[in-house]
């Protein structure tokens, strides 16, 4: 939730859209965060650092 009188409205849906991008989510992926999002979860690159 974000507040829809915050100073910093733009900026703060900015970065909620980066994150919850394919780039944000596989940055997350990469520092042992749960990625929100099939393609994260398939990527190659992932895979073989991840426990299943």
């Amino acid at each position: 939730m974000v507040d829809p009188h915050s100073m910093n409205l733009g900026v703060t849906l900015a970065f909620i859209k980066w994150m919850t991008s394919t780039e944000g989510r596989t940055i997350l992926a990469r520092n042992s965060m749960i990625p929100a999002g099939a393609a994260v979860l398939s990527d190659p690159d992932l895979a073989g650092g991840q426990p299943s």
